[in-house]
């Protein structure tokens, strides 16, 4: 059932997704932190590596004609972090506007398939990563149990916020 929204309801919809990106990015956070500190690959190499995140930020940085100290670098790329699941949250409650069938799942599919397109294509693309293949299985099940965290989050929260007037 498609349906064909007015400039209200997508206005509305790009606010509301932006909202449960970033709540979700949050609570992907709280999820990364938990099984970070409390699981038992706590000494992963990968951990130690410079996030992607921080990647992107110094990049950035660089096109703007200016460095990130070490200090500002964290936080830079959880910028990068927030605002990307901002993004991603609006895209997806503008999909479920036209094409409600994208909700199906919970918001499952759409963690999957950011998780994919993220972390195995865009990531590794943008040299921000090595390539997929050369992770082990442990680090591609951590970012997909992330990104179904983050996508469920996305759909939970937009679901709630679409319900109050």
């Amino acid at each position: 059932m498609r349906c064909n929204p007015n400039h209200s309801d997508i206005s509305r919809a790009l606010l509301i997704g932006a909202t449960a990106g970033l709540a979700a990015s949050f609570v992907m956070n709280v999820f990364q932190d938990a099984v970070t500190h409390f699981g038992p690959d706590n000494d992963n190499d990968d951990a130690a590596a410079e996030p992607a995140t921080e990647k992107a930020a110094d990049d950035l940085a660089s096109v703007l004609g200016t460095t990130l100290s070490d200090e500002t670098r964290p936080a830079a790329g959880e910028a990068i972090h927030y605002l990307l699941g901002a993004v991603l949250g609006a895209t997806y409650a503008m999909a479920a506007e036209y094409e409600p069938g994208v909700t199906k799942g919970a918001g499952a599919a759409f963690g999957v398939t950011t998780a994919a397109m993220l972390d195995d294509v865009a990531v590794p693309a943008t040299g921000l990563s090595e390539a997929p293949w050369t992770f082990p299985a442990s680090t591609h099940l951590y970012g997909l149990a992330s990104h179904l965290v983050f996508g469920m989050t996305v759909d939970g929260v937009r679901r709630v916020l679409r319900r109050i007037r």
